[in-house]
């Protein structure tokens, strides 16, 4: 105010619940008592909607009801106010839009830095530090802000996420941009194909429940279920597997056989 003004006021803020919060206060001064109340929510930091209601009367008059929306493309707000017989409206958002490796985006304001992540599938759960910022979009990627500049910053993918033919082999990367800058995050070999097949004997019998495969590349193990029933991870051509059990049974594993069914061959010792 343009006068100086000696004032006193006492003021209780509590939880109403673990997302709303309230507050009602009282307020002595020159021009004599005030008496506020007011509610409100915040946006989930990962998107929502937020609100905000507050009142007060006595030697000030004054209302107030408002609302935000936290998305992909930023904060939006809209609030209608009356103060002292004065009706106010304001809309608002904040935002930003950019390019990086020549994908355009829009994302909330870049406080810090930024990270565009690839995780090679939609709707996967992205981290930072352990904390949600967001899903993948159909593409498989998703801008995320607020990294910390010249900082190590933990960005992740949640496996449970991915589609249940793939299996993770890195779902964690570490990253330190500069300030107001954006860094690539991708999570291209963070899945491999899965290949779900069966496996039996020449006359057509399965192999034996709980018996185990071990490929000879890499001396990778898959354990066979009922009626043969087996799924294998990251085929390629010229895969050869051994049954645990009986080194002498073999069968040809690439993806041309995993698609037809594994066929163990039992030759002499």
């Amino acid at each position: 105010q343009e006068d100086s003004e000696l004032a006193f006021g006492l003021s209780f803020s509590t939880a109403l619940t673990p997302d709303v919060s309230a507050s009602i206060g009282i307020d002595q001064g020159d021009r004599g008592e005030s008496y506020r109340a007011s509610a409100q929510r915040a946006p989930d930091y990962d998107g929502g909607v937020g609100w905000r209601a507050r009142v007060s009367g006595g030697a000030r008059e004054y209302a107030e009801l408002a609302a935000s929306q936290r998305s992909r493309i930023g904060d939006s707000a809209a609030q209608i106010a009356r103060s002292d017989g004065v009706l106010g409206i304001r809309v608002s958002h904040g935002g930003s839009i950019g390019i990086i490796e020549g994908r355009s985006f829009t994302a909330p304001r870049i406080r810090g830095a930024f990270a565009l992540v690839d995780a090679g599938a939609a709707n996967i759960d992205v981290l930072r530090d352990r904390f949600s910022v967001g899903e993948t979009g159909d593409d498989g990627r998703v801008v995320i802000t607020g990294l910390r500049p010249y900082d190590d910053n933990t960005i992740a993918i949640n496996p449970n996420d991915l589609p249940f033919d793939r299996t993770p082999t890195q779902t964690e990367a570490r990253v330190m941009p500069m300030e107001g800058a954006g860094v690539v995050v991708r999570f291209d070999r963070a899945t491999t194909q899965l290949v779900e097949s069966h496996v039996a004997f020449p006359d057509q019998q399965p192999a034996p429940r709980g018996a185990i495969l071990v490929r000879e590349r890499d001396g990778a193990r898959f354990p066979i279920g009922s009626n043969g029933r087996v799924v294998l991870r990251g085929v390629q051509t010229g895969d050869v597997v051994r049954l645990a059990r009986d080194q002498r049974c073999t069968a040809v594993a690439d993806e041309h056989a995993a698609a037809h069914g594994l066929v163990l061959q039992c030759g002499e010792a």
